[in-house]
């Protein structure tokens, strides 16, 4: 069975949840469960989840240090609960692709145990800063993030990420806006000085 573990050292929320690092060989074993999940989220959210659905190639696509990054939550009976997905853009910033929580697991404390885990190895591997969008209009997705310590973006962090992922933006509101204007908030946490501010 899974054992529950903690991202260095941080203290479990759910105990009937266990984060699991997300390699190559264990998202070949569990993708059709993270296509699934991403469905669900997709038909119960909407355009407030994404303006787009996941499927296998996204699931497996190697990204650089995703491996490393990412994770996945799975209840105490092995099945997929919630994914967090991240790759580094360089050796400083570390982007969340993707983040899905099953509706039955969610205000259980998951989400916030995949980020201690995304956070952790983030700070692990040099970054210095984490940047996720939000569709504009979803306001839930903007109070949980805005939890996390995750921040409007100066114009300048702005401009860099629209530059870095071949996007338009409005700077100065911090919206990236997508295909079809979609608009989607930017968010940003700066890792310095925050290693040990959840350790209990």
């Amino acid at each position: 069975m899974l054992q529950p573990v903690g991202a260095q050292g941080y203290p479990l929320v759910n105990r009937d949840a266990a984060i699991r690092s997300l390699d190559s060989q264990l998202a070949q074993a569990v993708w059709p469960q993270l296509v699934e999940l991403d469905r669900t989220c997709y038909k119960e959210l909407g355009i407030g989840y994404s303006h787009v659905m996941w499927g296998r190639e996204e699931f497996l696509r190697d990204f650089p240090g995703k491996w490393h990054l990412s994770c996945i939550a799975f209840d105490n009976g092995g099945e997929v609960t919630g994914f967090w997905i991240a790759s580094q853009r360089d050796n400083s910033v570390v982007h969340t692709h993707r983040f899905a929580v099953s509706a039955q697991s969610r205000r259980q404390g998951v989400g916030l145990q995949m980020f201690w885990y995304a956070e952790a190895a983030s700070a692990a591997c040099g970054a210095i800063l984490m940047t996720l969008t939000v569709q504009a209009a979803n306001e839930v997705a903007v109070r949980f993030y805005g939890g996390l310590g995750f921040l409007a973006p100066t114009p300048a962090e702005c401009l860099a990420f629209a530059e870095d992922h071949q996007k338009r933006c409005r700077p100065q509101e911090g919206i990236i806006v997508e295909p079809g204007e979609l608009e989607y908030r930017l968010f940003v946490r700066h890792l310095e000085g925050t290693k040990s501010s959840h350790r209990g």
